[in-house]
């Protein structure tokens, strides 16, 4: 799914950068995906899909479309893919674990994208090496993340390709507007 959105969103994220003079690399686009990972969560908090949670929505903000904060996440996804130069020959399939509730799947979510953060880390040499091989280390992480998304995807019912084609349009129209 990721090769299929990539292109896409590679043009995205290179007209955001050039609209708004970014210094954007791997080290944002993993924070950004731990952002959108919030918003995800608290759009199923919001919609009532996870439970006995407090909604911390922010002031004037209430994060409740599934579909959008889930292509953000793939968005995320892709421009990881595109700066860490991932090979068609290391794409893995994990095939993660079915989740009981989305509970499950948000924690499990929450832990990869904080040990994605660490070993982008040790990668960009912002931390000390492990002595391990941090390149493989950081695409498991990665593709179990992506199979995590995929099956929220495919849980929620949501033809991702189609909802993140409609996202693309609608960002690219952002761009284009003269208030910009």
């Amino acid at each position: 799914m990721v090769l299929n959105l990539s292109p896409q969103a590679n043009e995205l994220q290179y007209k955001f950068i050039k609209k708004f003079n970014q210094t954007w690399g791997l080290k944002e686009s993993v924070i950004e995906l731990n952002i959108q990972i919030g918003h995800l969560s608290q759009s199923l908090i919001n919609q009532g899909l996870i439970k006995n949670v407090l909604p911390w929505n922010q002031p004037n903000r209430c994060l409740n479309n599934i579909s959008d904060e889930l292509c953000d996440c793939f968005l995320s996804v892709c421009s990881i893919y595109n700066f860490f130069a991932i090979k068609n020959s290391e794409i893995k399939t994990i095939n993660a674990k079915k989740y009981e509730s989305y509970t499950e799947a948000m924690i499990d979510l929450f832990n990869l994208s904080a040990q994605l953060l660490d070993s982008c880390m040790i990668c960009l040499n912002i931390k000390p090496n492990l002595n391990r091989d941090e390149r493989a280390q950081f695409l498991f992480i990665y593709f179990n993340i992506v199979e995590i998304l995929s099956f929220l995807a495919d849980t929620l019912q949501i033809d991702i390709e189609t909802e993140f084609s409609t996202m693309i349009e609608s960002a690219l129209d952002f761009l284009n507007n003269e208030r910009c």
